[in-house]
């Protein structure tokens, strides 16, 4: 609703993540949104799920001068990836825990560290390919349409928007109005007779 406009495709990323728009019918239908379990693409969730998985299947330069292993350690008070985990586990939400090391990597990303580009861009890529499928189940690009991007992990670097138009090779924008006004019309729209 904060996209207002019936043609308007909308790409949810903060701690979780959907992509949803109105069917030719005018219903609403959505495409993602699994959860920590099953997926939420392109999320802060997913970004430091991704992180993590690095330091659990290491390559030799999985990390070159990145910030993060160093960051890990200080954080939760050792290098080694199990005894994080340990401690993210132990956290009374290891989603919201996994989001932040998601948030982490992005701020890493927007002051230069090319390891956290590479994460940041390999999150967004599942998002991007989920993003493409719904286009293509609900008939766009036939309709017309516009691309909108809402939640807080957006704003988390502007290498996430990046990364995520580029392997979406479409251009993408804010909603004209705030999510409150887009709830406060959805409330409007079923009070109507």
């Amino acid at each position: 609703a904060s996209c207002d406009d019936p043609n308007a495709i909308c790409v949810i990323s903060g701690t979780g993540s959907l992509v949803c728009s109105f069917n030719e019918s005018h219903q609403m239908v959505k495409s993602g949104g699994g959860g920590p379990l099953i997926g939420d693409y392109g999320s802060g969730f997913w970004t430091g799920r991704t992180a993590l998985a690095r330091f659990l299947f290491p390559r030799a330069d999985a990390f070159g001068n990145s910030k993060l292993p160093e960051w890990l350690k200080q954080e939760y008070g050792s290098g080694d990836i199990s005894v994080c985990l340990s401690q993210i586990y132990r956290t009374s939400s290891p989603q919201a825990e996994i989001a932040r090391v998601g948030s982490v990597v992005a701020s890493f990303a927007t002051d230069g560290d090319e390891t956290a580009q590479s994460i940041l861009a390999d999150a967004m890529q599942p998002l991007a390919d989920l993003t493409l499928e719904h286009m293509r189940s609900q008939g766009f690009p036939a309709r017309k349409f516009k691309i909108y991007r809402t939640g807080g992990f957006w704003s988390a670097s502007h290498f996430v928007v990046k990364y995520f138009e580029i392997l979406l090779r479409l251009p993408t924008f804010e909603p004209p109005l705030t999510p409150i006004q887009g709830a406060m019309k959805l409330a409007q729209d079923t009070q109507k007779p």
